[in-house]
């Protein structure tokens, strides 16, 4: 689940130390309360509204509480949610090409006198019940949200997605985006089948699920095989440029975001978010906000992924991350080490030290040393592009993962031009190669070191000793076509690309994309808000056009959309591909 959901009507299990400050927290009370607010409910209201301040506390009936006014003054509960009944009033009218209906008046009616039982009725959130008739639903929303500015409201439901309901709310869906609704409307956080009735219905008014943001384009490192900070790249890109850097490719490799737009984009987002990535052409630790930009997004309590080389931080910089880890959810590092020794590190990274190195190792040790001695911390995984310059090692890289109690990822370099053609593996070294690679995994086998696509790097050495072939397929050479150990280079082709409905990538000038590596944007938070792009034609054509994708195949046809061959969302689309095919009577 995106956000923690208390539902004192089912079992749970109770961990409000593991809530983040700024978490959003779904508080449902007792359906049968008879005597109001005991001393119970108010004990566990007291322990939330510490750990939290975006509290949610759900109301089945208010006719049965005498005394919310004193809940309300007493405790800093974010948001009261009501109920209020769609449906019942009048006949709606179904057209063949959209949902029309009349406004359910008299459900605003009674969401008034609900309102006057509090002090803030700015707290007060509909949560929304279809009745009779769920024409009326559509309209309804949209006067709500017209007539009382909210920042948000719930559909409430229960039980799993049947295709009746189903439908029902994808016509709902459809109806509220021609009518040009932007808000977001959120199915109940309390239904165990939330990410099935999200997906099913193609609900992107509180779909999103998971976010990649580029801080920055900056990096001190030289990793040879990087397409803008590599040597031999910058190299070719001046002698397209007159033995100079054109003036808009410095502007690029030196852009980062604002510091306040990351803060901003985290405000914008819908409570469904799970994840968030930090990483993109340059490395966000050289960000001079990163740690406080960092810190809010984990705030809310969400995974937090970091991509980087890890020279930057210092000891107190890590206690603060350290700090951070608390909670169910994940806080993790991917660490861009590719090397066992200095002469390696350096041998990848001309422009690199000996100091360097043992830097990023000392905050490593350091970081995994506070994760030992406090029983939480980040997790720490080492990425190793493995290549022409680093195969050698691939046994030590495991021993130094195991050294440092860290994971270890040994990744095959993904072939994007000419330069990286230059660090693959020599037709020679193949052998070498496959038996190294056979000795690596065997070594995280003995060492029970968390060898990350433990199967993925299996996959591709059997499929090399029982083949005659003297060169690797592209499929094997692109993490993101493979998943659990299938090395099948159509899998992108078989499944429907979802990603615009549960994922966004925010660029440093502000651009968002509906896939990390789509050269295609949506538009520009600069001159838009996200809610505006998020809704947008454009978007909605993306979406439609990608669902259709392993029928209509005009990845295979279009060059524009080449980029489909190296998907790295693959993971994404075939959860949520499972989530589809779910049958329901």
């Amino acid at each position: 689940m995106p956000m923690y959901c208390f539902d004192l009507n089912t079992p749970f299990k109770l961990r409000i130390d593991e809530i983040q400050k700024d978490e959003f927290v779904y508080f449902k009370l007792p359906e049968a309360l008879d005597d109001g607010l005991d001393s119970y409910v108010k004990t566990i209201i007291d322990s939330l509204t510490k750990q939290t301040s975006r509290l949610f506390f759900s109301i089945n009936d208010t006719s049965k509480y005498l005394n919310l006014a004193e809940i309300e003054e007493e405790f800093p509960i974010a948001w009261f949610g009501v109920p209020v009944e769609v449906g019942s009033n009048q006949k709606g009218v179904h057209s063949e090409h959209s949902i029309y209906s009349n406004i359910d008046s008299l459900s605003l009616i009674i969401f008034e006198a609900q309102k006057l039982r509090f002090k803030n009725q700015k707290k007060i959130i509909p949560e929304f019940i279809i009745t009779d008739n769920y024409y009326q639903l559509a309209p309804t929303i949209v006067e709500f949200f017209n007539r009382f500015k909210l920042p948000f409201a719930f559909i409430t439901i229960e039980g799993v997605p049947d295709p009746k309901r189903v439908n029902i709310f994808h016509e709902i869906f459809e109806s509220l985006r021609i009518k040009g609704f932007k808000e977001k409307i959120y199915f109940s956080f309390n239904n165990p089948n939330l990410d099935e009735w999200n997906i099913k219905t193609h609900n992107s008014f509180s779909g999103l699920q998971t976010v990649h943001i580029d801080l920055s384009n900056k990096c001190t490192h030289s990793c040879v095989f990087c397409g803008i900070w590599g040597p031999e790249f910058i190299d070719d890109m001046k002698s397209r440029s007159n033995g100079i850097l054109s003036e808009e490719t410095v502007n690029f490799m030196n852009r980062q975001m604002p510091h306040q737009r990351a803060l901003e984009i985290l405000e914008s987002l819908p409570d469904t978010i799970q994840t968030v990535q930090f990483g993109g052409s340059g490395d966000p630790l050289t960000h001079p906000n990163w740690l406080d930009i960092i810190s809010r997004w984990r705030s809310r309590g969400l995974i937090v992924e970091v991509l980087t080389n890890f020279e930057y931080p210092n000891h107190l910089d890590l206690e603060v991350l350290h700090q951070l880890s608390k909670g169910r959810k994940n806080f993790s590092f991917l660490i861009n080490l590719s090397a066992a020794t200095a002469e390696t590190y350096k041998a990848i990274r001309p422009r690199q030290s000996n100091a360097t190195f043992e830097k990023v190792i000392s905050n490593i040790r350091y970081s995994s040393n506070l994760r030992k001695q406090d029983g939480h911390g980040i997790s720490i995984t080492i990425i190793n592009i493995i290549n022409s310059q680093n195969f050698r090692e691939a046994v030590k890289m495991i021993e130094l993962a195991h050294e440092l109690g860290v994971g270890v990822w040994l990744k095959p370099l993904e072939v994007h031009s000419s330069i990286h053609q230059k660090y693959t593996i020599a037709e020679e070294d193949y052998p070498l190669f496959l038996s190294i690679m056979s000795q690596a995994l065997q070594r995280a086998d003995e060492l029970k070191v968390n060898l990350v696509f433990r199967e993925f790097l299996k996959t591709i050495i059997e499929d090399h000793q029982a083949s005659d072939e003297t060169k690797f397929e592209k499929s094997q050479l692109d993490f993101g076509s493979i998943l659990n150990g299938q090395v099948p280079g159509v899998l992108y082709q078989t499944i429907p690309c979802t990603v615009a409905f549960t994922y966004v990538r925010f660029e440093v000038n502000g651009s968002v994309k509906p896939c990390c590596i789509s050269p295609f944007q949506m538009g520009n938070i600069n001159d838009a808000n996200l809610d505006e792009i998020w809704h947008s034609h454009r978007y909605y054509a993306w979406r439609e056009k990608f669902l259709k994708i392993q029928t209509t195949r005009f990845h295979l046809k279009d060059n524009e959309y080449g980029f489909c061959q190296i998907c790295p969302h693959i993971p994404i689309n075939l959860e949520a591909s499972k989530l589809l095919s779910i049958k329901r009577d």
